[in-house]
Order: C-alpha cells, then sequence, then structure tokens
C-alpha cells in the first residue's frame, strides 16, 4: 500500500505528499538496502525540483548511513556537492564512494565529478588526472578525454595531452565512431601546434573529415597546413572549395587560396583573391596597397542542373512569354545616378537577357507559375490546369514548334522535378549571376556591387559602408550578396 501510494503521488506531481510516503515507507523496510533504496528516490524526487536541495542532501545522507554501497546515492551527493561549491567535500564524497564502485560506468561518473571539483579548485594536473581516469572507465566518454587534454595543454604539457588523447583512441572498441572526430581534431591542433609534427597533424585531421565530413574546423586547420606542400596544394583547394562554399567571406581560408596564387605565381588569381578582401574590408594594411583586379566574367550557367534547366527554359521561351504577359521586356529607366544605380541598370539588363526580359519585374511566385505551365505545356499539354487567360495565353504563344525546342531543355527530367523547386533560391542565383555579369559590364568593383545589393535588403544602411567597412557579416546574413559573393569566390578557387 505504501509503494503504491508514494508511486501514485509521485505521478500526480505531489511532492510533499510523494516525499512523505517514501519516508513513512522506508522507516518500515527490513533490509538497510531497501531502506536505502527508498530514501533515494525521496531525494531524487526532490531534486526534480528547484529549491528542495538541503532536503533532498538529507534524505542522501541518511540513505548512504542506511547502505554505504548505493552507489547512486554517492553519485547523486556529489553532484550536489559540487553544485553548490563544496568542493572539498565532494572530492572526499568521490573517494569514499569510489571502494564501493563495482561498475565501469559509475567508476567514471565518479571520476568525472572528482575532475569538476579539481578544476574549479584550480588545481588542473589533480583534475586531469580524475578525467583520465574517467576516460579510462569509460572508454566511450569523449568529453573527459577532451577535458584531460585541454587541462595538460592549459598546463603546458602538450606531449601529455596528445599522449592521453592518442591512448582514449586506441582503447576505443569503434574507431569509425563519428563522435572520435573532436579527439582527432584536438589531437590534430596539439600536432601541428607546439608539437611541430605536421604529417602526422595531416593525418588526424584527414581522419577527424573521415568520421565527420561536415566537420569545418578540421578541413580549414587541413587546408592551411596542405597550402605549404606543393604536392599537397591539390587537396588543399579541394578543402577551400568545400569550406569557401559554405561560407565565402572566410577571412582566414580566402588568404590560404591567395597564398596557394602566389605559390604558383597566379598574377591574375592573386588580384582577384585581394580585390575579394579589399571588397569586404578585410584586407590588411599591406594588403591594400597590392595591386588588385575585377574578378574575371563568370561562366554564364547556374551550378545547380534544374536550375540551370529552367533558367534555359525561361531564355528559350522568352518571346512567347512576353507574347502571352503583352509584356515589351524593355528594361526599367534609371532613377537615379551613381555607380550603385549604374549596377543595377547593369543587373536588371543581365538577368532578362539570361532569363527573360518579361519575367524581371514580376514576383517570384508569377514566375514560379508562369515557369511551372511553361515546364507543363512543354511535357504534359493535355493535363494542365490553372488561370484560364493565362493558360490560354501561353498556349497561344508556345506553338509546337517552340515547344519542341523547350524539350530539349527538359529532356528526360520529370516534371515535377521542375516545377518543385525552391524557387526564391532559384531567382536569388540567377540574380547572383546576373549580378557578377554586371560587374564587368558597368566597369565597377565588387564592393560596389555588394553594397548595392545590400542596399535592397535595407536602404538606410549608413553611407560609411562605402569606404573600408567590414562588410563580412552583413554578406553573410543576406541571401543574394552572399550568392554573388560564393559565386565569385568559387570560381576563382577553381581557377588558382
Amino acid at each position: 500500500a505504501l509503494a503504491m501510494s508514494a508511486r501514485l503521488r509521485e505521478a500526480l506531481g505531489r511532492t510533499d505528499e510523494a516525499v512523505g510516503a517514501l519516508e513513512t515507507w522506508a522507516k518500515n523496510a527490513t533490509l538497510p538496502a531497501d531502506r536505502s533504496a527508498r530514501l533515494l528516490r525521496a531525494a531524487e524526487c526532490e531534486l526534480r525540483h528547484e529549491g528542495r536541495e538541503a532536503s533532498a542532501e538529507a534524505h542522501l545522507r541518511e540513505a548512504l548511513a542506511a547502505d554505504t554501497s548505493e552507489i547512486r546515492a554517492w553519485i547523486a551527493l556529489g553532484e550536489l556537492l559540487v553544485a553548490s561549491g563544496r568542493l572539498e567535500g565532494a572530492i572526499e564524497c568521490t573517494d569514499r564512494a569510489a571502494t564501493h564502485a563495482n561498475e565501469d560506468q559509475d567508476l567514471a561518473a565518479l571520476a568525472l565529478l572528482q575532475g569538476r571539483a579539481y578544476e574549479q579548485r584550480g588545481e588542473r594536473l589533480e583534475a586531469a588526472e580524475s578525467f583520465g581516469m574517467a576516460a579510462q572507465a569509460d572508454p566511450h566518454c569523449v568529453q573527459a578525454a577532451l577535458t584531460q587534454a585541454r587541462l595538460l595543454r592549459g598546463a603546458g604539457e602538450w606531449g601529455g595531452a596528445a599522449r592521453a588523447l592518442e591512448a582514449f583512441l586506441e582503447g576505443h572498441d569503434a574507431p569509425d565512431d563519428p563522435s572520435l572526430a573532436d579527439v582527432h581534431e584536438q589531437l590534430g591542433r596539439l600536432l601541428a601546434g607546439p608539437l611541430e609534427d605536421v604529417n602526422a597533424a595531416t593525418l588526424a585531421y584527414r581522419r577527424a573529415i573521415d568520421l565527420d565530413p561536415t566537420r569545418l574546423p578540421s578541413r580549414s586547420a587541413l587546408a592551411e597546413l596542405l597550402s605549404h606542400r606543393p604536392g599537397d596544394r591539390e587537396e588543399a583547394i579541394e578543402q577551400l572549395r568545400l569550406l569557401l562554399d559554405a561560407n565565402p567571406t572566410d577571412a582566414a581560408c580566402l588568404r590560404v587560396a591567395i597564398r596557394i596564387a602566389r605559390a604558383n605565381a597566379e598574377g591574375a588569381g592573386i588580384e582577384t583573391g585581394i580585390a575579394v578582401l579589399r571588397s569586404l574590408g578585410l584586407a590588411s594594411i599591406h594588403e591594400s596597397e597590392e595591386p588588385h583586379g575585377p574578378p574575371p566574367p563568370p561562366t554564364p550557367i547556374l551550378h545547380d542542373t534544374r536550375f540551370e534547366q529552367l533558367r534555359c527554359i525561361a531564355q528559350e521561351a522568352s518571346e512567347g512569354i512576353a507574347k502571352a504577359l503583352e509584356a515589351s521586356g524593355a528594361p526599367a529607366s534609371r532613377t537615379s545616378e551613381g555607380p550603385e544605380a549604374a549596377f543595377r541598370d547593369a543587373m536588371l539588363r543581365a538577368e532578362g537577357r539570361l532569363t527573360a526580359p518579361s519575367l524581371v519585374p514580376l514576383t517570384t511566385r508569377e514566375i514560379a507559375e508562369i515557369l511551372s505551365l511553361v515546364v507543363r505545356l512543354t511535357v504534359e499539354p493535355e493535363s494542365v490546369h490553372g488561370d484560364g487567360h493565362q493558360v490560354n495565353a501561353l498556349t497561344e504563344a508556345l506553338r509546337r514548334r517552340e515547344r519542341r525546342r523547350l524539350r530539349r531543355w527538359v529532356g528526360d527530367t520529370p516534371t515535377h522535378e521542375l516545377c518543385d523547386v525552391d524557387f526564391e533560391q532559384w531567382r536569388t542565383e540567377v540574380r547572383a549571376l546576373a549580378a557578377a555579369t554586371a560587374i564587368g559590364e558597368a566597369g565597377l568593383d565588387l564592393r560596389t556591387a555588394l553594397i548595392a545589393l545590400l542596399r535592397e535588403e535595407d536602404a538606410a544602411l549608413d553611407s560609411r559602408l562605402r569606404d573600408s567597412a567590414d562588410l563580412a557579416p552583413l554578406v553573410a546574413t543576406s541571401p543574394i550578396a552572399r550568392s554573388l559573393l560564393r559565386r565569385i569566390v568559387t570560381e576563382w578557387v577553381d581557377r588558382i
């Protein structure tokens, strides 16, 4: 009855009543182990609520007085002592508890608590030893191994930190576990830095990437190392492609790419790289004084296959779309003067040439509807549904001959794959290609283009952006500016 009463009150969240029932049940226990387990349960019930730590601690101590082998009570008490800053008591508690721990997992938990207590006391080496014991007791506790290495590194014991990580990796029973990527990365940092073992560091970073291909810090560190080795520069460039695709404003990666361009004596590549740094406001004083040039004309294609198919379909159907929309296709006239206005004007013209001029002033939703209708009329005209006027107008404009020409762009691609693309992203990529094209046509620099695109999203941007302000944070959060920079940087890296 008492067991049922306690369980029911716990389930209903009546903490005081549940704890009272558990205390009564504990008093009625005939075996010390049962009394201890019930008092531990009372403490655990209290620890689920803030402000009951003192009462929970009293129950834990009673539980241990009844049965010193109740390891869960030792661990809970140690956690309370560490959390409350009673570090000496926590260390004594975990020392005593260790004599009762029969399972490796329990030993690891106690060692982690002791390590935290020593670290909070500023005793790094003692803390490192405790975390090392936790890693030995639980070969899967990656955090223990990493913390041990961090503490040893902080104490200047670089070799010891590396050996600790190597020992943990050797003792792990699943070497392909993705969680070990962090261990390999930290080992790589030690080997590449204070231990100056570049070959071993390279292997460590490669292994980290093998285990977790999304691990950008390992790729960045590997690219930096490989850029200094003539025979490995192609691999360095491969890493840079991935890194700069993920973050085209990464100054460290941009400088690694410039270093490779210098090593390869790629004069144009060096100038483009310097121009990118200057455009973002990231160039050093020395870099600002170096020669710089505009990016080369972009390759006039979209890198995503489906996006490029849609662009070509729009371009091929341009006249028919204009007829259906009864649009002249003439670009809007410039409403202001200056470099930014010249860039916008050139960008609008380029966007029209790359797709269809009559699509340029439309919303993305309208463009999606028209291009999806063009695709369906090309592939399956008998099943087309939609706005009657629009369907009739496009059907009239896209005669059989025009549809035959469009089919070569559709190819074997299922209709839904073209109609269901992310048109918001498609338009961003189209406009980025148009922007890259406009830079050369208008004879402007990349910074002017980036500022013009940023002002599209926030017309109130401070005029100081025209000088040398750092644009990287703004570009990183602007879809169109980021896409333009990514396109330019990607093609630049490919040409190094």
